[in-house]
């Protein structure tokens, strides 16, 4: 029974890891858009689908008027996480900018060491640094305007690496659902002016994508939520890691893009170490539920 519950838990990952892929290349797919009106799109489907759930469950929208603030920190920090994704996923091969963003356990591993005072170990240290190595191999620093999207490209996991401290934070302070929906409510608020006031109709194939982006995300944070319904997190969370290579799969079949051989290696050295990590520590940094999945 126990087995059988681990195979589905890996089913799960595996299915969500790539709805997550499919999300990213729908993103990258809906063109010139503007990055307010992707992500005004992409939370869009949540606050709907999200707010049905928790009105059949009677569950507060908006939490316990104590929690808001930091119910709003996490929203500010994951709306920027998503904007820099973006930002990158229309300039950077699909592959490169999804792999920069899932540096995030990382940048958890780190804060949550400074903030929530989580004991991090010589074994963590390693991983860290050959994790910012394969980093670094991804970005290729130079004194270029090319590098900026792999920079904000960067900032996104850094974003998105400090809204799941935040998140952690909540734990036990708000439901997941009410979390998420804070976010999707927040993030379509603050990006609805720009959106409605430079509006132009986007073509049908970009409506077609811009629901693609959402659903997928839903999706995605379906399938993680059951995978660990039947397995803890520390056992597959990283099997989220094939999000990456999914990408590169997807990019290359669709969009016909593939990494250098640099992005390659950088992208070896990152999964590498998240493996190291696992194999030492018997988990990685970051336990991906819900609630933390819901940036890209």
């Amino acid at each position: 029974m126990l087995q059988d519950n681990n195979k589905l838990a890996v089913a799960a990952m595996l299915t969500s890891s790539f709805s997550f892929a499919l999300m990213q290349l729908f993103a990258k797919m809906a063109g010139d858009l503007p990055i307010d009106v992707k992500v005004f799109f992409r939370n869009l489907l949540g606050v709907v689908v999200l707010g049905f759930i928790l009105h059949k469950k009677g569950l507060p929208y908006l939490g316990l008027a104590k929690n808001r603030r930091i119910l709003l920190l996490r929203s500010v920090l994951g709306t920027l996480g998503v904007a820099a994704n973006l930002y990158a996923l229309d300039r950077m091969i699909l592959a490169d900018s999804v792999m920069l963003n899932r540096f995030s356990p990382f940048v958890v591993m780190i804060l949550a060491a400074i903030f929530l005072k989580e004991k991090i170990g010589k074994n963590h240290i390693i991983s860290l640094s050959v994790a910012f190595i394969g980093i670094l191999l991804i970005i290729k620093p130079s004194f270029s305007l090319q590098m900026i999207p792999a920079l904000i490209g960067f900032s996104s996991a850094l974003f998105a690496g400090s809204a799941y401290v935040v998140v952690r934070y909540l734990k036990g302070r708000e439901d997941p659902l009410t979390i998420v929906f804070f976010f999707s409510l927040f993030s379509c608020l603050v990006t609805a002016p720009s959106t409605i006031m430079g509006f132009s109709s986007p073509t049908s194939i970009q409506w077609l994508y811009l629901f693609g982006f959402g659903l997928f995300a839903l999706g995605g944070q379906f399938f993680i939520t059951l995978a660990y319904k039947y397995a803890p997190a520390g056992e597959i969370s990283l099997y989220g890691y094939s999000t990456v290579i999914f990408s590169a799969l997807l990019g290359y079949l669709v969009l016909h893009e593939l990494p250098n051989f640099l992005s390659w290696l950088g992208i070896a050295l990152i999964i590498g170490s998240a493996v190291y990590l696992y194999q030492t520590t018997k988990r990685i940094p970051v336990s991906l539920s819900l609630e933390e999945r819901s940036l890209p």
